[in-house]
Parts: C-alpha cells; sequence; structure tokens
C-alpha cells in the first residue's frame, strides 16, 4: 500500500468520540480497543504455574509504582490467578513480608529476595554477619520461610 494511502486511512481511523471522552485517560483514543483486547486475551491466556515479574514491569515513563502494598496484590496479580497454587518470583523493589503473607492467605506462593530494612523483617536475620558460604533461616509459624 502506498504511504498516502495508509496516511489517508489512517487519518479517518478513529476509535472513541473524542468530545465525550476522558481526556484524563492517556488512552482514551484507543481505550474500546484496548479494553476488547484485554478481555479476550484474558479469556484464552492460561500462564504457567510460575509467574515471574520485576519492577520494569511496573515502572513506565511518568507512571511510576513506590511500592506495592499488600492490599493491592490483588490488583497485580488478576483474581484469577490467586488461590489456584501459583508460585510468583519477585525481586526485592516491592517485596516485604506483608505481602508474602497476602499472597500465602490467598494459596499463591512466593520466592523472591527481600531488603533487610523492609518493615517486619524478623530482627534477628536483620542483625546477623554472615560469612561467605554460612546460611541463617527463620520460619513462621504459617509456613514462611526466610533465608539469609
Amino acid at each position: 500500500m502506498p504511504r498516502d494511502r495508509f496516511m489517508d486511512l489512517l487519518s479517518h481511523l478513529h476509535f472513541t468520540d473524542s468530545s465525550q471522552a476522558d481526556t484524563g485517560d492517556r488512552l482514551y483514543k484507543v481505550r474500546p480497543v484496548v479494553d476488547t483486547l484485554t478481555e479476550n486475551f484474558k479469556s484464552v491466556y492460561l500462564p504457567d504455574s510460575r509467574i515471574s515479574t520485576d519492577e520494569s514491569l511496573w515502572k513506565s515513563g511518568e507512571i511510576e509504582v513506590q511500592a506495592i502494598q499488600p492490599q493491592e496484590a490483588r490488583q497485580i496479580w488478576h483474581q484469577d490467578l490467586l488461590g489456584k497454587g501459583y508460585t510468583v518470583f519477585l525481586d526485592n523493589w516491592f517485596s516485604s513480608p506483608s505481602l508474602f503473607r497476602e499472597l500465602h492467605s490467598h494459596k499463591t506462593n512466593v520466592v523472591a529476595t527481600v531488603r533487610k530494612s523492609r518493615k517486619d523483617m524478623p530482627k534477628d536475620l536483620c542483625d546477623l554477619q554472615l560469612r561467605k558460604g554460612e546460611v541463617a533461616y527463620h520460619s513462621s509459624d504459617n509456613g514462611l520461610l526466610a533465608l539469609v
């Protein structure tokens, strides 16, 4: 297709009425298409039992997530994924013991690195000075295990 023909078609392609659009949504011009695609993808995609994520999936341009609170865990991992035995692999950017407890309560396993300065980290593990090759651990009554 010639470039001029493509540009002519593109100039007449619209997915929403601009006069009634929510301009606060940065994707308002293509929102109907995005929503339709999202619903269709959800209906046919079944992820592997092991899901890996890191901060690169949550940072983009002006939108930057500073920290994920436990109550937001349901928003990050879709409700359809909670309670089905999935294992989520995280790095220390937004992992915390409270997030682990929240996911664990929904029968979702977590394997992650965690910063020692995170709230609710076991103090006995944070204060340890280990030499190379040494390992320490702490387990909780509800089945969580922390290794250092």
